[in-house]
């Protein structure tokens, strides 16, 4: 019914109401707009009358300054899980020499990885620190091929370095993996 070509006449309502409070907006701040004490109002009217107009509601939160600060366990584990998809090519690299390129791409999703690991930090509840925890140990194997890659060993003491690492990584993140499965699973299932 939401998505029909002609919707039913509910929702075709709803809509046509938050696009009046909308429209009203101009270039006004969306932040200053939604608190104010006439707006506020009609959106939270809004959000009662049609639960699922996600807009509505969320505006209505942000506007009564109740937005919240934190995502619940539930997106971590989701978003944690994305953050690890990016990493899953250095597993299939076991045994075998790193071409340039793949020695520059270990580099930068070293940083993008941490990066978002700590962006992911910040917003997690203390409570699921844990789950940032568990992430942030892939980091260092990381470090260590990079290091490895980048000494001035001879060829084969940098390749056992790197192998150990790789080794390393490879374990924890399977590991890591298998723990966000686990996590996800026993979130979704009763």
């Amino acid at each position: 019914d939401l998505c029909a070509k002609q919707p039913p006449e509910v929702v075709s309502a709803a809509s046509t109401k938050f696009h009046a409070i909308r429209d009203r907006m101009g270039a006004e701040d969306v932040r200053s707009y939604v608190a104010n004490r006439f707006v506020r109002p009609r959106l939270g009217e809004l959000a009662q009358e049609a639960p699922y107009h996600a807009s509505a509601g969320m505006l209505h939160i942000q506007g009564s300054g109740q937005r919240p600060t934190l995502v619940c366990r539930m997106a971590l584990t989701s978003d944690l899980t994305r953050a690890c998809k990016a990493l899953s090519w250095i597993p299939r690299t076991r045994g075998r020499d790193l071409e340039g390129w793949e020695e520059d791409l270990l580099g930068k999703t070293l940083d993008a990885f941490r990066k978002r690991i700590d962006e992911l930090a910040a917003l997690a509840a203390k409570t699921d620190q844990d789950l940032i925890e568990a992430a942030r140990i892939l980091v260092q194997p990381m470090k260590d091929m990079e290091r490895a890659l980048r000494g001035r060993d001879e060829y084969f003491v940098k390749m056992r370095a790197m192998s150990k690492a790789r080794e390393d990584f490879s374990r924890q993140f399977v590991s890591l993996e298998k723990h966000l499965a686990d996590e996800a699973k026993k979130l979704i299932e009763p």
